[in-house]
């Protein structure tokens, strides 16, 4: 696992290699798993990405509900807390914030050729981004339009920043059939 610290154009980390390998077959399966009937239909932002972006979003917590044990993707995200990251806290003051968190939320977007996600915030303190590569493509860099900002996303990394800067996810273009790249989307919120 390697940190990078980041403050051009904002503060941001990186964590390469964040999940072990074994981790990452059994967090695909879960994905693989997720269809239709899983989709939160009260969440309109998410639904609508099916048919405006070629995308799927599930809520991990709500398919789970109680049983978050049960996941795959859940406890591999709960890790995190073990890297003790507010200690990087002068290397990038918004992991600050992260001890001050009282509740996550998580998604999973599974991204097809032509698929893309309009600019958008997450409404939360900090989001960490998982990108899973499963195919050859390309596009789908994460945009940050305010400063025209890609930062370099490699598979199985995690992306921590502020979910106020506005950001997308460029166009995928593949000549693959089916899903190319998973994305997880931890969000984490303090006082909801």
């Amino acid at each position: 696992m390697i940190i990078q610290h980041l403050k051009y154009p904002f503060y941001h980390t990186i964590i390469f290699n964040y999940f072990e390998k074994s981790e990452i077959s059994k967090i695909i399966e879960e994905i693989d798993r997720l269809s239709d009937q899983n989709l939160d239909f009260n969440d309109t932002h998410h639904n609508q990405l099916k048919t405006k972006s070629a995308s799927e979003s599930f809520n991990i917590d709500s398919i789970y509900g109680g049983h978050r044990q049960d996941s795959q993707i859940l406890f591999s995200l709960s890790k995190v807390g073990d890297l003790k990251l507010e200690q990087h806290v002068e290397k990038n003051p918004l992991l600050g914030y992260l001890p001050l968190t009282n509740a996550d939320i998580t998604y999973v977007q599974k991204y097809k050729n032509g698929s893309h996600y309009p600019p958008h915030i997450d409404g939360s303190v900090l989001t960490f981004l998982y990108p899973i590569h499963l195919q050859n493509f390309s596009g789908g860099e994460l945009l940050f339009t305010k400063y025209g900002y890609k930062p370099h996303l490699e598979h199985n990394c995690v992306l921590i920043f502020p979910s106020y800067q506005i950001h997308k996810l460029c166009e995928i273009q593949s000549n693959n059939e089916g899903y190319v790249r998973y994305s997880i989307n931890q969000r984490f919120y303090i006082g909801l």
